[in-house]
């Protein structure tokens, strides 16, 4: 989810994009859209429109709430399962940076190839 901006009506724009399916459903906005799986290269995107207080929930599991919106400036509280871990998109390539380097280090001290990366597609049928 990003952050794509506020209308004249001072309601929250916001951009979902994926490369897996995603089920999006507001009651407050009479939404459930079904966004079909998309590529690395091309992922599907949506934009939904929420004023304050209104939600969007992800799949069943997380919740979305606009929680204020001060001028260009948005404040949206998240709810999810302890076992969905949700991160700024800077905090999450600071994870994976990381990640990297350990695995980078564990390879030299052993000696093994380091393994591509996965995208953890295992939901998704092959590729024809």
């Amino acid at each position: 989810m990003e952050f794509v901006g506020v209308d004249a009506k001072h309601r929250a724009r916001l951009g979902f994009s994926s490369i897996r399916h995603l089920k999006l459903v507001s009651p407050d906005i009479s939404l459930d859209c079904d966004m079909p799986s998309g590529s690395p290269e091309a992922p599907v995107k949506r934009d939904v429109t929420l004023a304050v207080n209104q939600k969007v929930i992800v799949n069943g599991v997380v919740e979305i709430t606009v929680v204020a919106v001060k001028g260009e400036q948005v404040r949206v509280g998240l709810e999810a399962p302890d076992e969905i871990h949700i991160f700024r998109e800077e905090v999450h390539a600071e994870i994976l940076q990381e990640s990297i380097q350990v695995a980078q280090k564990e390879s030299e001290l052993t000696g093994d190839e380091l393994p591509l990366p996965s995208l953890d597609l295992e939901d998704e049928p092959p590729a024809e």
